[in-house]
């Protein structure tokens, strides 16, 4: 599926919606294919947009995992970026260049509570990064979060994700 952000737009279109209890795993193929590399002329060019993840009620920004990306360097850079307990945690995973298609693998374990976020190239199943981030919360009611554009600023242009489930 084709996930486009308009220019002066934060969210993408289609939008996500959904709940889960216990949710587990997300897997998702991922493609950034048209006007994802972009030049903000500021300091915002290091802010990390959202991608793909798990949010838990009621606040995302108290309790969540997601994938992240900016462009940078003349890549896609993949990021980890959470919130636990109300502390936003981003770390880098991996860059990539522009067209990679790449698997994304956000896996919950509840029991020893650590999420995985898992990148891998599959054409040719070689991991291009494995992290493991601990979260606290006993939380089961989660909903999914989508594509979105910066922090404080929108998108410059229009840009192409293509995105489907695995």
């Amino acid at each position: 599926m084709r996930f486009v952000i308009h220019k002066n737009n934060h969210r993408a279109w289609p939008p996500h919606f959904g709940l889960w209890l216990n949710k587990y795993a997300i897997r998702k193929a991922v493609c950034f294919i048209h006007g994802c590399n972009y030049d903000l002329h500021s300091e915002d060019q290091e802010d990390t947009n959202k991608l793909f993840g798990i949010g838990y009620f009621w606040n995302h920004h108290t309790d969540s995992a997601r994938f992240g990306w900016l462009f940078k360097e003349g890549k896609i850079q993949i990021n980890g970026y959470l919130y636990v307990n109300g502390q936003k945690i981003i770390e880098r995973l991996c860059s990539v260049p522009l067209g990679f298609k790449m698997e994304f693998h956000l896996i919950v374990n509840h029991a020893l509570k650590y999420y995985t976020f898992k990148v891998k190239n599959p054409a040719n199943g070689v991991i291009l990064s494995e992290r493991d981030f601990s979260f606290t919360h006993d939380k089961t009611l989660s909903f999914p979060l989508g594509i979105y554009f910066g922090g404080n600023r929108t998108a410059p242009q229009r840009m192409t994700i293509e995105m489907k489930n695995v």
